[in-house]
């Protein structure tokens, strides 16, 4: 398992494993993560593992699981990527490009995204995308 010493020391683990019910569904749709955090605030956040080989529809996923999220109010602060150097490239294109277009496209937010090698080392960040600042450019 990769190290995960980059949690800030005030958020405590919690289950990965979010619900969000939808009217008329007699099951609620299910997300789940490698990893979650809860800050004293109560924002949380999420980690994921990309220690294999980067697949576009699962970046495209997850991408589009944390803005449906914080659309439905869950307190996102953050969400980290975990992911070989080698592959972190290709992670951000895809990562990146997607919520760019959800942003421009849609207006979705989506928070901050941290990119981390598989020894915790800050690779990059990237704000979170929202009203408050501008992709007209992109």
């Amino acid at each position: 398992m990769p190290v995960r010493n980059f949690i800030p020391k005030a958020y405590h683990p919690i289950s990965p494993r979010f619900r969000i019910p939808l009217k008329g569904m007699s099951k609620d749709i299910e997300f789940e993560w490698d990893g979650a955090a809860m800050g004293p605030m109560g924002d949380i956040i999420l980690i994921e593992d990309e220690g294999s080989t980067i697949v576009n529809i699962h970046i495209q996923g997850h991408v589009s699981r944390i803005a449906l999220m914080v659309a439905r109010g869950m307190r996102i602060k953050s969400l980290i990527w975990v992911v070989k150097k080698e592959e972190f490239g290709r992670l951000w294109t895809l990562a990146e490009g997607w919520r760019k277009l959800l942003w421009i496209d849609m207006q979705t937010p989506t928070p901050a995204f941290e990119y981390r090698s598989l020894d915790g080392e800050l690779i990059a960040f990237s704000g979170e995308i929202n009203g408050n600042n501008s992709l007209e450019n992109n």
